[in-house]
């Protein structure tokens, strides 16, 4: 094998180096490549001879069977002889012998058939030594390819140290110093700087726990400011999807809606069935997207055409009818909704002088009609027909004399 091929400064047949540190060490009872060749002629031989015997066994079985058969066809003509007994003794005795052989012939093959598992056993170590040297090989092999290449870098690091060397010789001492001064100063601008940090690095720790502390008040605050935000929206009718209709003008809307409920006895009435005031209900639906704040606009519903129109398209005696009916009504819910208040006292300034003859008699007819439930209505106006009609008057005229211009008041009870 190759450990016993090395010969000191020889090439190793494995590696090709020539030298040899630390050659493979066999165990004492390896078995050499001598033993090794002699175990394969043994095993050899011992299987051509266990062939032989098994051949010599298998002639002998033969012979046996026609002895058998002979002595069979003996015994058969010796029936009626008298020395069958001694011829039955003889066949014994051979038989006997037969036996002797066959027993030695198995003792032989199975001393053989040892011999033949300890040559196989033999062979098959020869084989794994075999692959081990091939292994052991390709290590080798790597090894030197590893070797060439430490050897490359050493020549390099060789030659940078050689390089470091010549620029050393070259750097004065006095540079040396100071740039090692320069350094120096350096350094403890750096631990300067570094104390600084930390301290810094300190102090942003204790404002950050204040921070959390205030980020949890914050919170909470949000959370209180988004509600009030919410309910402040709410009241002023700036929330958003919804009507944009403040409190002060929700709750005039709904006073101004039984206002209504109530005036409109009154305008039905004057206007003999024909109108009926309410609000805009298309502008409470636009207030919710828009900037619109009022919700009090009022429209008057034409029983005649069966259309709701703007308050606007009213001729001077209706919308004077129509104001009318809003003060009655407004007089009659402030009597309802507060308790002990008694309006006895209503003055109606101007705007019969824009009715026709029946609708002024209407109006007529419903302030007589007030004034029969012990309260006081004062008409404010010029109209000839309304001096004939009212009893109890309060004349105002004009007076120019020579004290200068001016006016008389007489009290005048028909």
């Amino acid at each position: 094998m190759a450990h016993d091929k090395l010969k000191p400064g020889k090439p190793c047949p494995v590696c090709g180096s020539c030298e040899h540190p630390q050659p493979v060490q066999l165990a004492q009872d390896a078995p050499t490549e001598n033993d090794v060749e002699q175990a394969r002629a043994k095993a050899e031989a011992a299987q051509k001879i266990r062939d032989g015997l098994i051949g010599e066994g298998k002639a002998l079985k033969e012979h046996l069977e026609l002895d058998k058969t002979l002595l069979l066809g003996k015994g058969v003509e010796l029936l009626g002889c008298d020395d069958l007994k001694l011829i039955a003794e003889r066949a014994q005795a051979e038989l006997k012998d037969v036996n002797n052989k066959i027993t030695s012939l198995r003792l032989k093959m199975g001393f053989l058939q040892e011999k033949v598992e300890q040559y196989r056993k033999l062979a098959k170590t020869l084989e794994q030594q075999k692959a081990a040297d091939k292994q052991a090989e390709a290590a080798a092999q790597n090894l030197r390819q590893q070797l060439a290449g430490a050897e490359g870098q050493l020549q390099e690091l060789k030659k940078q140290l050689a390089e470091q060397n010549e620029l050393l010789t070259d750097v004065d001492e006095q540079e040396l110093q100071q740039e090692h001064e320069k350094l120096l100063v350096q350094q403890r601008e750096l631990e300067l700087q570094d104390k600084r940090l930390y301290a810094a690095i300190k102090n942003n720790q204790r404002i950050k726990q204040e921070v959390s502390g205030y980020e949890a008040r914050r919170a909470a605050c949000e959370a209180e400011y988004s509600l009030i935000n919410r309910l402040s929206a709410t009241l002023n009718g700036t929330l958003t999807g919804k009507k944009r209709v403040n409190l002060e003008t929700y709750v005039q809307m709904h006073y101004f809606d039984k206002i209504l409920q109530r005036a409109n006895v009154r305008l039905l009435h004057m206007s003999r069935g024909q109108y009926e005031l309410c609000r805009d209900k298309m502008q409470d639906a636009d207030s919710k997207t828009g900037n619109s704040k009022t919700g009090l606009d009022l429209e008057v519903k034409d029983y005649y055409s069966g259309n709701l129109r703007s308050v606007k398209t009213l001729s001077g005696g209706e919308s004077f009818m129509a104001s009318l009916a809003l003060a009655l009504g407004l007089a009659d819910e402030v009597q309802s909704c507060a308790g002990g208040i008694q309006l006895d006292t209503m003055f109606v300034d101007e705007g019969f002088g824009s009715l026709d003859d029946s609708s002024l008699q209407q109006a007529i007819a419903t302030l007589q009609g007030l004034s029969e439930g012990h309260r006081l209505v004062g008409i404010i106006s010029h109209v000839h027909y309304l001096q004939e009609m009212i009893d109890k008057k309060i004349l105002v005229r004009k007076k120019r004399g020579q004290q200068g211009t001016g006016s008389e008041v007489a009290l005048v009870v028909d």
